[in-house]
This record gives structure tokens, C-alpha cells and sequence, in this order.
């Protein structure tokens, strides 16, 4: 029959011992903590748990040796009786004590609740086994057993009390640190060379940097600081602290290194003064790059060259394959690098790749808000060096035609910035050398049904000019807008006129509405006696008397009816397309139409238009959404044609 006496401790440690048979000799009971020694004050229970009723004996031996240092036992010898299975009584105590030299040690091991505040040790416990009458042993019932004796290595102890401090250590200083990057350093004490634990203590230290220029120390009086560095170079940091006997110190040097990105260069947000001076600190020295052009959809490239320095020199072989590059996608398109790190070519390295942006066969991205500002970042890595970044902006051909998307041969400028202003009924017309142009007012017939809704854009874009010669001066994405706005009020015209027409019965010249450019016109209403033309007369030999028929001549307003006309009866040529229902538009100094006025002719329904898009819009309105090279952000900002 075996006897077993299980050693238990909880809160992460668990162990048993054993105690052998009667006619086994001193076995071995093997105990090994794994407790971390930076674990003060964590309170641990350490439990004997026999498994049969009887009384126990527990001496420990009044001498343990650790390393050099000898700790003497307080000898306690203490008998309890198990009634049943289960934990020993917890209030078992046993002190240690250590004198000598100029430290003072107490050690206590209790049975249950043990405190293990500094660091676990081993000391040894002999325990004996000694079951009630008539059982276990070889001896017989009735009879007396033979002790069953034991060993239980390992216990823990806890230790507390005054130390030695001989040396100082600034706890892991990298051997580089970057210029922009801050450092937390922390000072500690070593315990003496004879205390066999490694363990360390944080302390109030004196902190220097040499050379003082190179760096500054935040809180110079404090166990932990923050440094600065401010030059490039070695710099020497040393902490000074109190010590048993005398000041103790501790050095350590790092390299102050700076990154930067020299390429792309300059700041795209502000008028260029030099962009072909590499050397200037004006906008736009490689940070303005321009996707290569066609006259159709096609692949398409634009290149970022980038150029980083490293100081000091001497390092600069030892950080230049350490580099990280990225840059913003250009719309959906990543850029290539070139080096680039293994295994990923949308990640630069070095100290001068190019990253490339190449479109698919449909051409340039069809969104004008995959262009513009692009970030460029700079890392190095297996450092916290924090990121460099500089900007890059990204520029379509304004007058190429190799877009994606919209309207089929229009040019880029025409397909980007009109998403600045959506209209879905506005179009490029590659025939019209005009500005623009409603073909529901230019073209407007009573043969056909017009498109009264659609606005088409000429090539006399891109320019810079007034409208008509008056109002405010328009330029590049500007003008071109003004000229949209310009023809959206001709159409708010038509229809606000063909809503002072007479009801058509769908067969009659008022069923395409009112007529804009015709020599003869139907802008009429019957007169008093409610026919049209003359009463009674076929006035236009249709063969019907008083109708309206659909293509001239017609018998409204006939010379001699009484039929009303609609239209403002006005001598300057044009007038009589404006309703006389409507106000006349406060004319442009300097036209033909203004009281006493001479020059250019402009007709109330320019005017009107002119001066709505007067209204609207202001030059340079839309100049951060044109990303067109030649344009208002590419070279100088605002101007349209560099």
C-alpha cells in the first residue's frame, strides 16, 4: 500500500511530493518553482493534503546555504492531527533569520497564505508519516510502524531588506535614434555581485547629454526621462545616482540620424516661381507629374521619381536598403516600384526608386477625383522613426482624349470638368466652333420637334474671354462652366415661354412650341372676335378658313386681323423673340440695346443669360477641381494655360 502526500500550491503553481512505502528508504521528493521573481507580493498558498487521518510531523533543518549567504532557522517543530483528508492547519509558521554584514534578512515560510515579496529559494523540509495504530507498515496490525520519513525540496521563502547598490544601468538604449523621434530612457540600480538574483530597482538619477547641442533631457532629476535629439551625429547620454558607496554611473552612446525626402520637392498648394530650379525651394520641382496623352483610349503611364538623403554619411550604406516608399493609389490604380521590396511590388525601397502608375486599355481613370494630391510616404524600417511624407499631384493632358468613360472622342477637359458641374443633357459637339449652343432656341423649326433640353459645348474651349465682349472675363474650367450655366438659362427660357403659347391641338404652328429664329413667327393669341387672321378669310390660301396650320404662311397675326401679338414690339432688331409678358434685362453698358448705347448688339435673351451666369459664378470658382496639364493647378495656381 502506498501513502501519498500532496504538496499543493495555488495561483499558477502546482507540485506533489511523495512519501514511499515502510520498507523504502528516504525517497526524494522533488520541488521546482517556476514563479517569475518579478512577482512581489503575490500571495501564493502552499497546502499539505494527506490522504489519511493520523499525525504528521514537519522539522525543518536549522541550516540552509544559498550562493555565499548562510540564513540560520528559527528550529519549530509542530504535530497536527488529520481528523480526515485534507489540508494541514494553516497556521504553521516558521522564521528565518539572516545577520551578517550590514544587511538584515527575515524569511518566513508559512504552511498556508505564504507572501513571496522579493524572490522564491530553495530551502528543505523534512517531513515524516506517521499513521494511527494497526496500519500501513510491515509491522501488523496493533503494532507500532516504522516511521515512513521523506524530503520535500523546493519550498518557497520570501525575502525583504536593505541592499547594497554598486551599478547603475540605463535600461535598453537603441544604437540609433532618429532626429524627429523622442526616446524614453530609464535609469536602474544592480543588486551586489554576491546576491544571486539578477534584479534590478528603478532609482532617481542626474542625466547629462554631450554635446548639449545634440539633445536636450525633459525632468534631468527622475528615474525616467524623455530625450530629444536635435543635431545629427553621436550623442553620449549619462546617468549619475547615489550608490552605498559612492556616486555610480552609467553611459551610452547613439547616433542621431535623419531622413528626409528630397524628391518630389516643394509645395503644389502655392504659387511656382522656379519649377526649373532643383535647387529652389518654389512649388512644383517634380511634384506635378502628367499621365502621357493620346487622341483615344489606351494604356497611359505617369512616373514619381523619388530621391531620400540620409545623414550622417557614414550610415548611409547601412539605412539606404532599409527605406520604405508608398504613394496613394492613383483611382483604382496602385503604383509599381522600382526597386521595390520582395515580394511586394506596391512598396518602394532605397534611396532613389520611381513609382509607376499604368492605366488598362480603356484609358485614363474616369473619375476626375482619382487625380489631383497624391501622399508620398517614407518609413525605415525596423525603426520608430515615425513617417516622412511630401506631396505629389497627378495631372491628366487637359486637351488629349485617351479618358475612360463618357462621351466617346471628347476631350479630357470637357469629360473632367463637367463633373465639376453634372448637366446629363450637356454634350461635346466636335463641329460647333463656338462656345456653346442650344439647338432648341439656334435650330428651332416647325418641321421638327426640337431638342429643347440639350446644351451643346464647341471647341472654342479651353480659352479666356467675356461673354459676348461684356460682363466678367471667364477662363479654362471657369469658362467653360459660365458657358454651361450661360445655355441652361436658354433653356429655362424656352420653356417659360412655350408656357405663354396658345393650347395646340398637336396639328397647328403652335405645337413645337415658341419659335425662335424663324422669319415669320407664331407668337399670337386670337383677338376679340376669337378667330385667327382675318374672320371669315382663308387668309393664307390653306383652303381653311381661320386655322392654324403647322407650316407657313400662317393666318395668325395676318396684316389686318384683330390677333394680339405676344411678343414685345420693339425697334432694334431681335426684340420681337422676347414676350412682351416678361421684363426687359437691364442692358450692359456700352451695347447697342442700353438707352443711348452703340457697339456690340445683344439681344434681351443674351443678356438675360449673360448676366445669369454673371450671377453664378465667379472666375476661379472651380479652379481646385481642374486637374488638366495645361491648367489652374498645374505650375501656377489660377492660371489656365500653364
Amino acid at each position: 500500500m502506498k501513502n501519498t502526500l500532496k504538496i499543493l500550491v495555488l495561483g499558477g503553481l502546482a507540485l506533489m511530493a511523495r512519501i514511499g512505502t515502510a520498507d523504502e528508504q528516504n525517497p526524494d521528493i522533488e520541488h521546482t518553482s517556476d514563479l517569475s521573481p518579478k512577482e512581489p507580493k503575490d500571495k501564493k498558498r502552499f497546502v499539505l493534503e494527506p490522504q489519511q487521518t493520523g499525525k504528521y510531523n514537519v522539522n525543518i533543518k536549522n541550516k540552509e546555504t544559498v550562493g555565499s549567504v548562510k540564513y540560520v532557522l528559527d528550529k519549530k517543530e509542530t504535530k497536527v492531527s488529520v481528523p480526515t483528508t485534507g489540508p494541514l492547519d494553516p497556521d504553521l509558521i516558521w522564521v528565518w533569520k539572516y545577520t551578517g554584514g550590514d544587511a538584515v534578512h527575515s524569511f518566513v515560510f508559512e504552511v498556508a497564505n505564504t507572501i513571496w515579496e522579493d524572490k522564491e529559494d530553495t530551502v528543505t523540509v523534512k517531513c515524516e508519516w506517521k499513521p494511527e495504530s494497526g496500519t500501513g507498515g510491515k509491522t501488523g496490525a496493533g503494532k507500532t510502524p516504522k516511521k515512513i520519513p521523506g524530503r520535500a525540496d523546493g519550498l518557497a521563502i520570501h525575502k525583504k531588506g536593505t541592499l547594497k547598490v554598486t551599478d547603475l544601468a540605463i535600461l535598453d538604449p537603441p544604437d540609433y535614434l532618429c532626429i524627429n523621434e523622442t526616446l524614453e530612457l530609464s535609469a536602474w540600480v544592480m543588486r551586489p555581485d554576491d546576491f544571486p538574483w539578477d534584479f534590478l530597482d528603478s532609482v532617481e538619477a542626474e542625466w547629462e547629454v554631450t554635446p548639449t547641442e545634440n539633445g536636450t533631457i525633459d525632468l534631468p532629476f527622475a528615474h525616467s526621462v524623455i530625450f530629444t535629439p536635435l543635431e545629427t551625429g553621436d550623442v553620449t547620454i549619462t546617468a549619475t545616482a547615489p550608490g552605498t558607496e559612492g556616486p555610480i554611473t552609467d553611459s551610452v552612446t547613439i547616433t542621431i540620424i535623419k531622413v528626409e525626402i528630397k524628391l518630389p520637392h516643394g509645395d503644389p498648394s502655392i504659387s511656382a516661381t522656379a519649377w526649373n530650379d532643383p535647387d529652389s525651394d518654389a512649388a512644383n520641382v517634380g511634384n506635378e507629374r502628367t499621365f502621357s496623352g493620346g487622341n483615344s483610349p489606351g494604356i497611359a503611364t505617369v512616373t514619381v521619381p523619388c530621391v531620400a538623403s540620409i545623414e550622417p554619411a557614414s550610415v548611409e550604406n547601412e539605412f539606404s536598403d532599409r527605406l520604405r516608399w508608398s504613394i496613394d493609389n492613383v483611382g483604382p490604380i496602385q503604383a509599381v516600384w522600382n526597386p521595390h521590396v520582395d515580394g511586394d511590388p506596391h512598396k518602394g525601397k532605397g534611396l532613389s526608386p520611381t513609382a509607376t502608375f499604368t492605366t488598362t486599355a480603356d484609358g485614363l481613370p474616369a473619375n476626375n477625383d482619382a487625380f489631383g494630391t497624391k501622399v508620398v510616404r517614407l518609413q525605415v524600417d525596423g525603426m520608430d522613426c515615425g513617417e516622412r511624407t511630401t506631396n505629389v499631384e497627378i495631372f491628366y493632358p487637359r486637351d488629349s482624349k485617351n479618358h475612360s468613360g463618357g462621351q466617346a472622342g471628347s476631350p479630357n477637359w470637357f469629360h473632367y470638368w463637367m463633373q465639376a458641374r453634372p448637366n446629363p443633357d450637356v454634350v461635346f459637339e466636335p463641329t460647333l466652333g463656338a462656345f456653346g449652343r442650344v439647338p432648341g432656341m439656334t435650330g428651332w423649326r416647325y418641321d421638327v420637334e426640337p431638342n429643347k433640353d440639350r446644351i451643346e459645348i464647341g471647341t472654342a474651349h479651353p480659352d479666356k474671354s467675356k461673354q459676348y465682349g461684356v460682363g466678367k472675363e471667364y477662363s479654362g474650367i471657369d469658362r467653360m462652366i459660365s458657358t454651361v450655366i450661360h445655355e441652361e438659362k436658354h433653356v429655362q427660357q424656352i420653356a417659360a415661354a412655350d408656357a405663354l403659347m396658345p393650347p395646340t391641338n398637336g396639328n397647328d404652328s403652335f405645337r413645337y412650341g415658341w419659335s425662335w429664329n424663324q422669319a415669320t413667327h407664331n407668337h399670337w393669341n386670337e383677338g376679340p372676335d376669337g378667330k385667327w387672321g382675318v374672320a371669315g378669310v382663308d387668309d393664307d390660301g390653306s383652303g381653311t378658313v381661320d386655322d392654324a396650320t403647322p407650316l407657313p404662311p400662317f393666318e395668325p397675326g395676318w396684316p389686318g386681323s384683330d390677333d394680339i401679338m405676344l411678343n414685345l414690339d420693339y425697334t432694334p432688331s431681335g426684340y420681337n423673340n422676347w414676350p412682351e409678358a416678361w421684363p426687359l434685362p437691364e442692358a450692359y453698358p456700352g451695347t447697342y440695346n442700353a438707352p443711348g448705347g452703340s457697339g456690340v448688339w445683344l439681344s434681351p435673351i443674351e443678356t438675360e443669360a449673360v448676366r445669369h451666369a454673371n450671377n453664378l459664378l465667379d472666375e476661379h470658382d472651380y479652379w481646385e477641381q481642374d486637374w488638366g496639364n495645361p491648367g489652374k493647378q498645374h505650375k501656377t495656381n489660377k492660371h489656365w494655360n500653364d
